[in-house]
């Protein structure tokens, strides 16, 4: 093609009269914003789980096959009391593997990571008191759902193992829209999915 414009004497360079520049106009701040929005509510969703997947399991059904729960039962303690407690060390142990970890990936982020990637050097990876705030309340929100899910299901159990299988799935169920959201991001603006207990979550 450019043998032939030359062999009629015209110039390459007329077939593209304007050309296009693509330029990112957003701000640093922005750009760790959103890099920050598609993994912390992902981690934040897996961490709930897991964390306190292996207490739920061991106060429910573990102290069913030891024996202990019968005679907890009976003890002068109300049973309010009883599930309350066991449910509050369950959260204590889902929002603390939340905070770790969020906190270890933010300092990783901030200082780990722009050595191993050049163009993060210049990101503004933090999370301004506000936001981290309100980040706070729903990641405690989303664990205590979880939290009383797990101990719901485990204590219909008759051993840690079977618990296992059924708090297992529920694992599956949470962070599988956790990662379908990365793809369904149109539907943030929708204020339906802010009514769903665990979609509400991610977006």
């Amino acid at each position: 093609m450019a043998r032939r414009l030359q062999v009629r004497h015209l110039n390459p360079a007329d077939l593209l009269p304007v050309l296009v520049d693509e330029r990112n106009v957003a701000t640093q701040r922005q750009l760790s914003g959103l890099l920050l929005a598609g993994i912390l509510p992902f981690f934040i969703a897996m961490l709930a789980v897991v964390g306190g997947m292996s207490v739920a399991v061991d106060l429910a059904a573990g102290e069913k096959e030891r024996g202990t729960l019968e005679s907890l039962l009976v003890a002068p303690p109300r049973r309010e009391a009883i599930v309350l407690g066991k449910f509050l060390a369950v959260l204590t142990a889902s929002m603390g593997a939340v905070i770790i970890v969020v906190l270890s990936m933010m300092l990783s982020l901030r200082w780990g990571y722009p050595y191993l990637l050049t163009s993060a050097r210049t990101l503004d990876i933090s999370l301004p008191p506000g936001i981290a705030v309100v980040l706070l309340g729903i990641a405690l929100l989303f664990a205590a759902l979880v939290s009383a899910v797990q101990l719901a299901v485990s204590i219909y159990a008759r051993s840690p193992r079977e618990a296992q299988q059924y708090v297992t799935p529920l694992y599956f169920m949470i962070v599988l829209p956790a990662l379908a959201v990365q793809f369904i991001s149109e539907l943030a603006g929708r204020g339906w999915v802010y009514l769903l207990p665990v979609l509400n979550t991610f977006f």
